[in-house]
């Protein structure tokens, strides 16, 4: 689709090998790292292809139009000259790898902090979340270690410490939870962590109810 639009710009002109992977590596790479740059801070719904393409170039576009002042001091005037073609090529690089990057972090942190949301609210805009699933949504804003109780379909209870080397699944087919060490919570509520040390995998299907806590003894006080 995407090249085709790129054919029909450039006068219905067929497009050698070269002249495809020099509009997809400058049109669609930049805004392919900014999305996946961006799926690091909150999950993304599954899209066709189509969607997709036109998603990396429509970010490939926010890419270059924060550069575009700079794009044209280079390419289109005297600054050309000066430029030797190594320098070029390392503008080429930025512009196509690296500023997608940091751009992405920095979207990436406005969405973690949802200051966009924030501002259209107090506007009186109400919007709707682009994150999947609850699931998806609770997991992405755990920041920080937290203790969970997990009640099974079966009536089972697992308590256990989250924190940097456990795991929730962000792919809605493969919906998983890992949990790096167990607990047992006695009749008193007091939580032992099990010797030795295990962790735990548990599948989507197989859990009813998650319960979250900053710290441990939060519960013990309910």
């Amino acid at each position: 689709m995407v090249i085709t639009i790129l054919g029909q710009a450039r006068g219905g002109i067929a497009l050698t090998s070269f002249d495809a992977v020099f509009y997809a590596i400058t049109f669609l790479v930049p805004g392919f790292i900014m999305d996946l740059t961006l799926s690091i801070f909150a999950p993304r719904r599954q899209e066709d292809l189509q969607i997709s393409l036109l998603r990396f170039l429509t970010l490939s576009c926010v890419n270059y139009a924060v550069w575009c002042w700079l794009i044209y001091l280079i390419f289109f005037t005297t600054y050309r000259e000066i430029l030797s073609g190594f320098y070029t090529a390392v503008f080429l690089g930025v512009f196509v790898f690296i500023s997608p990057i940091a751009i992405g972090v920095l979207l990436g942190f406005f969405s973690q902090k949802e200051w966009i949301k924030k501002i259209l609210n107090r506007l009186g805009l109400n919007t709707i979340s682009s994150t999947p699933t609850s699931w998806d949504y609770k997991f992405s804003k755990l920041n920080e270690s937290v203790w969970l109780k997990v009640i099974l379909k079966d009536g089972t209870t697992v308590a256990g410490y989250s924190g940097t080397n456990s795991f929730a699944s962000s792919i809605s087919s493969e919906r998983d939870l890992y949990i790096e060490e167990m607990y047992t919570i006695d009749t008193n509520k007091s939580w032992e962590r099990l010797i030795p040390p295990r962790g735990i995998l548990l599948k989507a299907e197989e859990i009813k109810y998650i319960e979250f806590w900053d710290d441990k003894q939060e519960e013990a006080n309910v």
